[in-house]
């Protein structure tokens, strides 16, 4: 059934939160893992939001600026990071 996959969605988006902060450079898991869990989550909303209402434009416009968003606050983490780093 669909119930185990749902239990294993915490530990695959803590894995993948490994992974990304790893490719991104940051120390901060947990943070980046709470960063997948908006992303999963924004994405199932503007599915659900397309899926209700047909709005193409407006859910395609909304995740990208949503990606816009996501990449900027992954970029300034990887700044934060690179200033820690440059201190210690």
């Amino acid at each position: 059934g669909f119930a185990p996959f749902i239990k294993q969605m915490r530990e695959m988006r803590e894995n993948a939160a490994i992974g990304v902060a790893g490719d991104l450079g940051v120390s901060d898991k947990s943070t980046v893992a709470t960063m997948l869990y908006l992303h999963q989550a924004t994405l199932r909303g503007l599915a659900i939001h397309l899926l209700c209402t047909g709005d193409e434009k407006g859910v395609e416009d909304a995740r990208g600026l949503f990606t816009h968003y996501s990449h900027a606050f992954a970029e300034s983490l990887m700044e934060e990071a690179k200033r820690k780093t440059a201190k210690d």
